[in-house]
């Protein structure tokens, strides 16, 4: 789950871009031009305009912009453990925001908070060790050992047993999680894109106990 901030009038939602161009058309169905309509520079009620659910498939036509809380709300009711990936960092007081929907919910023990090493340093000065999950990620531009040394430096690096790092699975060999795994921290991986199961049973042997998906694979698995 991916959150921004409408900044405009405050209103957290859920949507992975900034611009929504990608993954919303006007409400007749025809496209959004590219760096037209941003998230951040949007109020809620004129973001409510357009339709997210047509580029998906036309069955959702119609569908909304889910705020934040709308969200929690539900995988409160259903057991649902959220996570967030955020690419960009909040002020305390969103944070705080945060925090008290979580609370509300009965979610924060259950919560996974994904992003740069000091975004998960800004979470942790308002939620502490009180979540489930600081999830660190990276790609092929980094190096797992540097990553693995700023983990290390950091405010919620003490408590191994909370602290994922996320490997790029197109990037990933097995001396990344060897290394990760060395260093006492929990292996995950995203964007496996494996419909078979062949390329999840490779990363089971690695070690890797975390992953992030949005292909379902449940069968062919060796856990």
């Amino acid at each position: 789950m991916q959150v921004n901030d409408s900044s405009a009038d405050g209103v957290l939602v859920c949507i992975h871009d900034d611009d929504i161009s990608r993954v919303a058309t006007n409400a007749d169905g025809s496209d959004v031009p590219s760096d037209t309509v941003f998230v951040s520079q949007s109020n809620y009620a004129d973001l409510m305009n357009y339709d997210f659910g047509q580029k998906v498939n036309i069955c959702y036509k119609g569908a909304k912009l889910p705020k934040l809380d709308d969200f929690l709300f539900y995988c409160g009711k259903v057991g649902m453990k959220p996570i967030f990936s955020l690419h960009s960092n909040f002020t305390d007081e969103k944070w705080q925001e945060i925090k008290s929907m979580l609370t509300r919910y009965g979610l924060l023990n259950s919560f996974t908070c994904k992003g740069a090493v000091v975004i998960l340093e800004s979470a942790y000065s308002v939620f502490g060790d009180e979540i489930a999950f600081y999830d660190t990620y990276y790609n092929s531009s980094q190096n797992v050992d540097d990553v693995i040394a700023a983990v290390n430096a950091s405010t919620f690096a003490h408590n191994k047993d909370k602290v994922i790092i996320e490997v790029l699975c197109s990037a990933a060999t097995k001396y990344d999680f060897d290394q990760i795994l060395a260093a006492g921290y929990k292996a995950g991986v995203w964007d496996v894109m494996d419909t078979y199961g062949e390329r999840y049973n490779e990363l089971i042997r690695w070690g890797v106990t975390e992953f992030v998906d949005d292909r379902n694979c449940s069968y062919g698995l060796n856990w």
